[in-house]
């Protein structure tokens, strides 16, 4: 997407926020069961979530 090799080493918020946007594509082209629809497909680390929409 980038292009280009890059490390997020802080601040850990958004090293949690890379983390997680890095498992969308994974998860994107990850095959799934027959009808289950990928929202249904459990997040990589629930715990994890963006920064608050503004």
């Amino acid at each position: 997407m980038l292009g280009i090799e890059f490390e997020v080493h802080e601040p850990p918020e958004l090293v949690a926020y890379v983390r997680e946007l890095s498992g969308r594509p994974a998860r994107a082209v990850t095959p799934r069961e027959p009808g289950r629809s990928a929202a249904e497909r459990p997040a990589r680390d629930a715990s994890v979530s963006g920064p608050a929409a503004g």
